[in-house]
C-alpha cells in the first residue's frame, strides 16, 4: 500500500509539473504570435510588448498553480496529522 501511494504522489507531481510548463508556455505563445501578427498588418512595433505581456501572464498562471498545491499539501498534512492525534488519542483511551 505504501508503493501504491508513492506512485500515486510521483504521478501528482508529474502532472503539475505538466501544467505548470504550459501554464507558462501557452500565454507567451499566443502573445508571440498575436504580436507578429499585428507587426505585420500595422507595421508597427508590437512583437516584444506582446512578448512581454505573455511572460507576465504565464508567470500568473504559475503563481496561481504552485499557490493552490502548497495549500492543497498543506490541507493533506493537517488532515493526515489529525487523523494520526485521533487514533492515537482512541488508543490512549482505550488504555486507561
Amino acid at each position: 500500500m505504501n508503493n501504491n501511494k508513492y506512485h500515486k504522489e510521483v504521478y501528482r507531481n508529474f502532472a503539475l509539473i505538466t501544467q505548470i510548463g504550459i501554464s507558462m508556455m501557452a500565454p507567451v505563445f499566443l502573445m508571440l504570435a498575436a504580436g507578429l501578427y499585428l507587426e505585420k498588418k500595422t507595421g508597427l512595433f508590437f512583437t516584444i510588448p506582446c512578448l512581454i505581456l505573455g511572460f507576465m501572464a504565464g508567470f500568473r498562471n504559475v503563481l496561481i498553480l504552485v499557490v493552490k498545491a502548497s495549500k492543497s499539501e498543506k490541507n493533506k498534512e493537517m488532515e493526515e496529522e489529525k487523523r494520526l492525534v485521533d487514533e492515537a488519542v482512541e488508543k490512549w483511551n482505550k488504555i486507561k
